[in-house]
């Protein structure tokens, strides 16, 4: 399969589950969470690193934050600009390799910017000249299509306690999606605390694997929750990308939410 054939395949996949997700408003809940933890104003201005299919832009926009995208998925970024402009709204929305990002107050990660470490590293510094991040998000780091685990992933995952037995273990029955999101996990925690910004992590499980999930964050990445929320899932995505095992899981779908901070800077 071609990359553009990839990209269009699981973009078109994806607006199944956020077209429903926006339909529920769990968008809107995030929004809400985030202002909660922000609520003197100080975090208007999102710079969103994958855009998906517009649904979270959309919100975000709704609520009068001011966002910039970016996507190294083309048709992702196709998908946004057509949504916002059909709701009368328009937004930036860049490629990866755009160098110039307007100030933000909120760095908005996706799971799709999976191993943009560099990208991700980059744009805090470059947030840092012009107006220090109040927050990162970090949402729905479950799931990647990749079946590599990267030399840097290795890294990640062992820092953050897994054995190198764990790691075989876990490739050898195909489970490289938990691998890659305690990465993605682990890699946003080190930033966290290698800046003192607060880390919001949205992730969704069912009820009882997300609270797993969080907690485990804590005792993993020294970091130390300071608010949480969660709302349960109405149904479970039909048609589009799964996330971890949830189809094979029982239980209530929910989201969960936890704002962080790292314990060195309480």
């Amino acid at each position: 399969m071609s990359d553009d054939m990839f990209e269009k395949e699981y973009i078109s996949r994806w607006t199944l589950n956020a077209k429903q997700h926006f339909d529920n408003g769990d968008y809107e809940w995030l929004c809400d969470f985030i202002q909660q933890c922000f609520q003197d104003g100080t975090c208007k201005r999102i710079l969103e690193l994958g855009c998906g299919a517009g649904f979270s832009t959309l919100v975000f926009l709704l609520r009068d934050y001011q966002v910039v995208s970016i996507d190294i998925n083309n048709e992702a970024i196709v998908y946004t600009d057509a949504l916002i402009k059909e709701h009368d709204y328009t937004s930036e929305i860049k490629t990866r390799d755009e160098p110039d990002y307007s100030q933000a107050d909120a760095l908005l990660w996706r799971k799709d910017i999976v191993h943009e470490w560099g990208l991700v590293n980059a744009l805090v510094k470059q947030q840092a000249k012009l107006n220090p991040i109040n927050v990162i998000v970090l949402c729905n780091p479950g799931g990647n299509l990749s079946a590599q685990i990267t030399p840097q992933e290795l890294e990640l995952l062992r820092s953050g306690g897994f054995s190198d037995e764990e790691i075989s273990k876990n490739l050898l029955l195909g489970f490289t999606d938990l691998l890659h999101k305690w990465a993605i996990i682990y890699a946003a925690c080190a930033l966290s605390r290698s800046t003192g910004i607060p880390l919001l992590i949205v992730e969704r499980e069912t009820e009882n694997e997300v609270q797993s999930t969080l907690d485990q964050i804590s005792k993993d990445a020294t970091m130390d929750i300071i608010k949480s929320s969660s709302r349960p899932i109405k149904n479970a995505p039909n048609g589009g990308t799964f996330l971890m095992n949830t189809m094979d899981t029982t239980g209530q779908l929910c989201w969960g939410a936890a704002l962080y901070i790292p314990v060195d800077f309480q």
